[in-house]
């Protein structure tokens, strides 16, 4: 029972996050693509500078929006995430993350908080029946 009630959560979550992507894949698109003028090259280390900026201060809201909109034209050009070039400082995000996680100093922070409450609300809107 529980592990059907995992799948159908993890489902949920996945079908969250899409959502989110796609939103703001629109919302870039909307706004004109301001990062269509550059090289596939460029797009990714511009990338890979934002992701590092946020890692440092993630919640920054002008850091995030520039980093979705990066992540939004790369999702156009349907071209991955380069993540090889921030490797290294993601591994040692995670690493301090788990440190933090197993000597509970996690502390909730408002984006987290926001993200949490758009969650349930996706979920809340799916249980609704559709008219």
């Amino acid at each position: 029972m529980a592990d059907k009630r995992d799948a159908e959560m993890g489902q949920l979550i996945h079908e969250f996050l899409l959502s989110q992507c796609l939103d703001n894949v629109a919302d870039y698109a909307k706004r004109g693509r301001p990062f269509s003028h550059l090289d596939s090259n460029s797009l990714k280390e511009q990338w890979a500078d934002a992701f590092r900026h946020w890692l440092l201060s993630p919640s920054d809201d002008g850091l995030q929006a520039v980093h979705r909109d990066l992540e939004a034209e790369l999702s156009l050009r349907d071209e991955p995430l380069p993540m090889e070039l921030v490797e290294k400082e993601w591994m040692a995000q995670q690493a301090r993350s788990r440190q933090a996680l197993e000597q509970g100093a996690f502390s909730t922070e408002e984006p987290m908080d926001d993200l949490m409450k758009r969650l349930f609300e996706f979920i809340e809107a799916r249980k609704r029946p559709s008219n």
